[in-house]
Protein backbone atom coordinates (compact mmCIF):
# COMPACT_ATOMS: atom_id res chain seq x y z
CA UNK A 1 0.00 0.00 0.00
CA UNK A 2 1.40 3.38 -1.02
CA UNK A 3 1.61 6.17 1.50
CA UNK A 4 -0.64 9.19 1.14
CA UNK A 5 2.40 11.38 1.93
CA UNK A 6 4.31 13.10 -0.85
CA UNK A 7 7.33 14.24 1.17
CA UNK A 8 8.48 16.93 3.56
CA UNK A 9 8.76 20.73 3.45
CA UNK A 10 11.33 22.79 5.34
CA UNK A 11 12.27 26.44 5.53
CA UNK A 12 14.92 28.33 3.55
CA UNK A 13 17.37 30.83 4.98
CA UNK A 14 19.29 33.85 3.78
CA UNK A 15 22.96 32.80 3.72
CA UNK A 16 24.06 36.38 4.51
CA UNK A 17 22.00 36.72 7.70
CA UNK A 18 21.12 33.07 8.47
CA UNK A 19 17.52 34.23 9.03
CA UNK A 20 14.57 32.22 7.77
CA UNK A 21 13.08 33.58 4.54
CA UNK A 22 9.31 33.53 4.46
CA UNK A 23 6.78 32.37 6.99
CA UNK A 24 7.37 29.59 9.45
CA UNK A 25 4.84 26.78 9.69
CA UNK A 26 2.33 26.95 12.57
CA UNK A 27 4.04 23.96 14.22
CA UNK A 28 6.84 21.49 13.60
CA UNK A 29 5.59 18.24 12.15
CA UNK A 30 2.45 19.88 10.71
CA UNK A 31 0.68 17.46 8.36
CA UNK A 32 -0.88 19.51 5.59
CA UNK A 33 -0.78 20.11 1.85
CA UNK A 34 0.20 23.09 -0.29
CA UNK A 35 -3.37 24.28 -0.85
CA UNK A 36 -4.00 24.37 2.88
CA UNK A 37 -0.61 25.99 3.54
CA UNK A 38 -1.38 28.78 1.06
CA UNK A 39 -5.05 29.45 1.78
CA UNK A 40 -5.73 28.27 5.34
CA UNK A 41 -2.41 29.09 7.02
CA UNK A 42 -1.35 31.87 4.59
CA UNK A 43 2.23 30.58 4.41
CA UNK A 44 4.26 32.72 1.99
CA UNK A 45 7.89 32.97 0.98
CA UNK A 46 10.55 30.47 0.03
CA UNK A 47 10.35 26.91 1.28
CA UNK A 48 11.99 23.72 0.11
CA UNK A 49 10.65 20.23 -0.12
CA UNK A 50 11.41 16.71 -1.10
CA UNK A 51 8.84 14.88 -3.19
CA UNK A 52 8.57 11.19 -3.99
CA UNK A 53 9.63 10.64 -7.60
CA UNK A 54 6.77 8.22 -8.29
CA UNK A 55 4.36 11.08 -7.54
CA UNK A 56 6.24 13.53 -9.77
CA UNK A 57 5.99 11.02 -12.63
CA UNK A 58 2.17 10.94 -12.21
CA UNK A 59 1.74 14.62 -13.06
CA UNK A 60 2.20 15.81 -16.64
CA UNK A 61 3.54 19.35 -16.53
CA UNK A 62 2.00 21.74 -19.09
CA UNK A 63 4.27 23.48 -21.54
CA UNK A 64 3.35 26.86 -22.95
CA UNK A 65 5.43 28.15 -25.82
CA UNK A 66 8.28 30.37 -24.64
CA UNK A 67 7.44 30.44 -20.91
CA UNK A 68 7.83 28.49 -17.70
CA UNK A 69 4.51 27.22 -16.40
CA UNK A 70 3.65 28.28 -12.84
CA UNK A 71 5.16 25.81 -10.37
CA UNK A 72 2.09 26.09 -8.14
CA UNK A 73 0.40 23.82 -10.67
CA UNK A 74 2.68 21.02 -9.52
CA UNK A 75 2.33 21.73 -5.79
CA UNK A 76 -1.47 22.06 -5.98
CA UNK A 77 -1.81 18.94 -8.17
CA UNK A 78 0.09 16.95 -5.56
CA UNK A 79 -2.02 18.52 -2.79
CA UNK A 80 -5.20 17.15 -4.35
CA UNK A 81 -4.08 13.60 -3.52
CA UNK A 82 -1.27 13.71 -0.97
CA UNK A 83 -0.24 15.24 2.35
CA UNK A 84 3.21 16.42 3.39
CA UNK A 85 4.94 17.03 6.68
CA UNK A 86 6.33 20.51 7.44
CA UNK A 87 9.25 21.43 9.67
CA UNK A 88 10.59 24.84 10.67
CA UNK A 89 14.18 23.72 10.24
CA UNK A 90 16.01 25.93 7.70
CA UNK A 91 17.91 23.45 5.54
CA UNK A 92 18.40 25.31 2.26
CA UNK A 93 20.22 28.55 1.54
CA UNK A 94 18.21 30.75 -0.81
CA UNK A 95 20.18 33.17 -2.96
CA UNK A 96 18.04 36.06 -4.17
CA UNK A 97 18.97 37.28 -7.64
CA UNK A 98 16.95 40.41 -8.50
CA UNK A 99 17.67 40.03 -12.23
CA UNK A 100 16.76 36.34 -12.46
CA UNK A 101 14.07 34.99 -14.75
CA UNK A 102 11.88 34.17 -11.75
CA UNK A 103 11.87 37.79 -10.55
CA UNK A 104 11.38 39.39 -13.95
CA UNK A 105 8.31 41.63 -13.63
CA UNK A 106 7.90 42.52 -17.29
CA UNK A 107 4.35 43.74 -17.89
CA UNK A 108 4.47 43.76 -21.67
CA UNK A 109 1.44 42.36 -23.44
CA UNK A 110 3.05 39.05 -24.26
CA UNK A 111 0.44 36.79 -25.86
CA UNK A 112 2.09 33.52 -24.84
CA UNK A 113 2.78 34.61 -21.27
CA UNK A 114 -0.76 35.92 -20.90
CA UNK A 115 -2.11 32.63 -22.28
CA UNK A 116 -0.01 30.68 -19.77
CA UNK A 117 -1.38 32.69 -16.82
CA UNK A 118 -4.94 32.45 -18.15
CA UNK A 119 -4.53 28.70 -18.58
CA UNK A 120 -3.12 28.35 -15.05
CA UNK A 121 -5.87 30.43 -13.41
CA UNK A 122 -8.57 28.46 -15.25
CA UNK A 123 -6.98 25.17 -14.13
CA UNK A 124 -6.76 26.51 -10.57
CA UNK A 125 -10.45 27.49 -10.57
CA UNK A 126 -11.66 24.19 -12.02
CA UNK A 127 -9.39 21.84 -10.08
CA UNK A 128 -8.53 23.60 -6.82
CA UNK A 129 -11.26 26.25 -6.55
CA UNK A 130 -13.52 24.32 -4.19
CA UNK A 131 -10.62 23.80 -1.77
CA UNK A 132 -9.68 27.49 -1.96
CA UNK A 133 -13.31 28.49 -1.36
CA UNK A 134 -13.32 26.25 1.73
CA UNK A 135 -10.52 28.35 3.28
CA UNK A 136 -11.05 31.83 1.78
CA UNK A 137 -14.04 33.02 -0.21
CA UNK A 138 -12.17 36.25 -1.08
CA UNK A 139 -9.29 34.27 -2.62
CA UNK A 140 -11.84 32.16 -4.50
CA UNK A 141 -13.45 35.29 -5.97
CA UNK A 142 -9.99 36.56 -6.88
CA UNK A 143 -9.67 33.57 -9.24
CA UNK A 144 -12.55 34.97 -11.31
CA UNK A 145 -10.94 38.40 -11.32
CA UNK A 146 -7.64 36.88 -12.51
CA UNK A 147 -9.41 35.00 -15.29
CA UNK A 148 -11.32 38.08 -16.49
CA UNK A 149 -8.14 40.15 -16.37
CA UNK A 150 -6.33 37.41 -18.30
CA UNK A 151 -9.00 37.34 -21.01
CA UNK A 152 -8.75 41.12 -21.48
CA UNK A 153 -4.94 41.02 -21.56
CA UNK A 154 -4.96 38.12 -24.02
CA UNK A 155 -7.32 39.95 -26.38
CA UNK A 156 -5.20 43.11 -26.15
CA UNK A 157 -2.01 41.11 -26.71
CA UNK A 158 -3.48 39.64 -29.91
CA UNK A 159 -4.59 43.07 -31.16
CA UNK A 160 -1.50 45.05 -30.16
CA UNK A 161 1.45 43.33 -31.81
Amino acid sequence: MKSNYSGINVCCYDPLTNKIIGDEYPQDGLVSDNIELAYKYHIRGEHWGTIRTDILKEIPFPTIKGHFYNESYLWFSIALKYKLVCYNKALRAYFYEPNSLVHNKSYKLDKDLTYMWLNFHWWKLTHVGSRIRQYSFIEYLRLYKDILKGIVKYILARVVK
